[in-house]
């Protein structure tokens, strides 16, 4: 998941795919884009976009799309990715009001989850209330968390009426993840951090079969 749009999400979901089946891992990657088709990969069925279905559908659609995933691959860790936002971001921009989390939330219950943001100036406790957001908004709780290599800027925000953002340098990434010294959060915009995020989520699931939202 990401707490905006833009986020890194598709190198994180690919990567953490990949690092699974390095280690023999059976893995099946849901991807929140269309292009992972291109890679022999699964992505989100066009349904969650259409306006042609309600929200009772979308769910029972999604569900039952990774079920037969499930029953036709058999895979020990299914990744998932989820498009959008997962919760509004800032009071002017409502990022659709993360609904389509909250489906994807409704139809699929994660053993563990990954939630990458924006590269600002954050603290403490903007972790610890995301958290607490996405547990009461989605029964999700936050297992790693990323920052992305991109930062909101607010400026051209107030002049185009829509999110812009700053392309920052992996450097600058982990300055800011060493400053906040938090032990959810990695770097998930190199293969390290990935390799130390997927330690993590072995361990978690303790070689039961689950499933992974990115």
């Amino acid at each position: 998941m990401s707490s905006t749009e833009y986020c890194n999400q598709f190198y994180i979901e690919t990567t953490v795919c990949v690092e699974l089946r390095n280690r023999g891992y059976e893995t099946l990657l849901i991807s929140s884009q269309k292009e992972s088709i291109a890679l022999g990969e699964y992505s989100i069925p066009n349904i969650m976009f259409s306006s042609k279905y309600n929200e009772n559908e979308k769910v029972l659609a999604l569900n039952h799309y990774v079920r037969h995933l499930e029953m036709k691959h058999h895979p020990d860790i299914i990744v998932i990715g989820v498009p959008g936002a997962a919760m509004p971001y800032h009071y002017q921009y409502s990022s659709d009001f993360g609904i389509l989390a909250y489906e994807f939330s409704e139809a699929i219950k994660p053993d563990f989850a990954i939630l990458s943001s924006p590269c600002m100036s954050y603290d403490l406790d903007f972790f610890k209330s995301v958290e607490d957001g996405l547990h009461g908004r989605l029964g999700i709780f936050v297992d790693v968390h990323s920052l992305s290599p991109y930062a909101l800027d607010f400026t051209g925000f107030s002049k185009e009426k829509c999110l812009a953002y700053l392309s920052l340098n992996d450097l600058y990434v982990q300055e800011s993840i060493e400053q906040i010294k938090y032990n959810k959060l990695l770097n998930l915009n190199n293969i390290n951090g990935v390799s130390s995020a997927v330690d993590r989520l072995i361990d978690k699931l303790s070689n039961n079969i689950g499933s992974l939202i990115t």
